[in-house]
C-alpha cells in the first residue's frame, strides 16, 4: 500500500506502478533525497524534496516498512506539520466543507478582506465563508500551497487564487496562510477503572489569513494592481 501526502491509497503492485508512471508524465520528479535511515526492525525512513504534478515543491518524509525481505507499506508525508495544515485547508475550502476548514483555524484567527474589512475570530469567518458564497460567482486555488518560510513551529504558505464575483470583478491573488502552533486539547488519555484524562498538546493552527490582489481583469484585460488585500 501506498499512502500519499494527499491521504490517498493506491493498493497492490500493478496499481502504484501505474500511479507512479502517471505521476511521472504529469511531472513529478525528486529533486533531492537523503540516504534511508532505519527506525527499527523492518522500517525505514528518508527525506525528500519533491516536484509534484500540481507543479508544487514540498519536503517531505517517505517511510518503508519490510516484511519478509520486501515492501509492504510506503508512507509519504509532509516533512512539517503546518504544511500539512494548509493543504487540508485547501481541500477543506475546494469542497465547500467550512466546518472541516475551520478545524484548522486558531480561535482567534484574522481574515484581511480585499476591501480593508477586517474578520476576527471562527465565527466572523463562517460568516464570511457563507457571504462569499452568496457574492461570488467562483473562487478556487489556480496553484497549491507553497512554503515561503517553514519550520517545527510553523509557516508562512502562499498560493494563486481567482475570484470572479456577481458583480462582474475578476480577480486573480496571492493568498498567504500564517500558521502557527498552538496548545490545543487533543486526544484523552483513558487511565485505570475507566477514568479519563484531558490533554494538551501543541498544534499547528492557521493564525492569519491574507489575500493580495495581484491583477483585475478590466475591459477585457488583465491589469496589474496595487498590493492589496482580496
Amino acid at each position: 500500500v501506498w499512502h500519499t501526502m494527499y491521504a490517498e491509497e493506491i493498493k497492490g503492485r500493478t496499481a502504484i506502478v501505474e500511479w507512479r508512471d502517471a505521476e511521472m508524465r504529469r511531472g513529478r520528479r525528486n529533486r533531492s533525497e537523503t540516504m534511508w535511515t532505519k527506525e527499527q526492525d523492518g522500517m525505514y525512513k528518508r527525506e525528500m524534496k519533491v516536484i509534484f504534478p500540481s507543479k508544487a515543491t514540498h519536503q517531505v518524509v517517505q517511510t518503508v516498512v519490510l516484511q519478509a525481505g520486501k515492501i509492504k507499506e510506503i508512507v509519504v508525508k509532509p516533512k512539517y506539520a503546518a504544511l500539512s495544515v494548509a493543504l487540508k485547508f485547501a481541500v477543506a475550502r475546494a469542497k465547500g466543507d467550512d466546518e472541516e476548514a475551520l478545524r484548522y483555524m486558531a480561535d482567534d484567527v484574522r481574515w484581511k478582506a480585499w476591501d480593508g474589512f477586517h474578520v476576527e475570530g471562527k465565527e466572523g469567518i463562517a460568516k464570511l465563508f457563507r457571504e462569499q458564497r452568496m457574492k461570488e460567482v467562483s473562487r478556487h486555488g489556480e496553484s497549491e500551497f507553497e512554503a515561503a518560510q517553514v519550520n517545527d513551529q510553523g509557516g508562512v504558505f502562499e498560493r494563486l487564487l481567482y475570484v470572479e464575483r456577481v458583480d462582474g470583478i475578476k480577480v486573480k491573488a496571492k493568498q498567504r496562510l500564517y500558521v502557527r502552533s498552538e496548545l490545543s486539547e487533543v486526544e484523552p488519555v483513558c487511565l485505570a477503572k475507566g477514568e479519563v484524562r484531558k490533554c494538551y498538546g501543541l498544534v499547528p493552527k492557521i493564525i492569519e489569513v491574507k489575500v493580495l490582489a495581484t491583477e483585475e481583469m478590466i475591459d477585457g484585460t488583465w491589469v496589474v494592481t496595487e498590493d492589496g488585500h482580496m
